[in-house]
C-alpha cells in the first residue's frame, strides 16, 4: 500500500530521471516559460525553488559552482545569476507560477504552463518547428506530373 508515500514516480530511472529535471530547469531559466505535462511540473517546481533558495543563501562562487551541476548551459547559468536572481533578492518563495492549458491531443496527459515569476528579462523565444510542406496536388496528380516531366 501507498500510505503516506508522496513522491511522484515517472515511471522512469533515477538517471533518466536526473537528466530530464536537469534539462526542463535549463529549459525553464533560458525561455523564461516552458509547456510540459502535470507530473513534470510538479517535480520542477519543487527543483527550481530548491536551486533558487540555495542560489540566495549562499555565496556567489559557491553558488555558481553548485548552479553549474544542475544547468547544462554554462550561458542560462550566467542567465539565471545575471538576470533572474537580482529579481527575487526580497521574495522568500513563490519563484514560479503554473497554468493548466488543457489535454495533449494524442495521449490526453494534462498540460500546464510553468514560468518564472518576477523575470523581466526579456525570454528567447524556442525555436518554432517549421511546418511541414502541404500537399500541393494528390498522388494521381504527382505521378501525372512525373511522368510529364520524364
Amino acid at each position: 500500500m501507498r500510505h503516506r508515500y508522496n513522491k511522484i514516480v515517472l515511471n522512469k530511472s533515477k538517471a533518466h530521471t536526473r537528466a530530464l529535471v536537469r534539462s526542463l530547469i535549463t529549459s525553464l531559466v533560458k525561455y523564461g516559460q516552458i509547456k510540459t505535462t502535470a507530473p513534470k511540473a510538479k517535480i520542477l517546481r519543487k527543483e527550481i525553488e530548491k536551486l533558487i533558495s540555495r542560489s540566495k543563501k549562499r555565496q556567489q562562487v559557491h553558488a555558481i559552482r553548485e548552479a553549474n551541476k544542475v544547468f547544462f548551459e554554462k550561458d542560462v547559468t550566467k542567465k539565471f545569476f545575471d538576470e533572474y536572481l537580482p529579481n527575487v533578492k526580497d521574495h522568500q518563495s513563490g519563484y514560479t507560477k503554473t497554468y493548466k492549458i488543457g489535454n495533449r491531443l494524442g495521449d490526453d496527459a494534462s498540460m500546464v504552463l510553468i514560468k518564472l515569476t518576477h523575470f523581466e528579462a526579456k525570454a528567447e523565444a524556442p525555436a518554432e518547428a517549421k511546418p511541414k510542406a502541404a500537399k500541393e496536388k494528390g498522388k494521381k496528380e504527382n505521378k501525372a506530373a512525373e511522368a510529364a516531366a520524364k
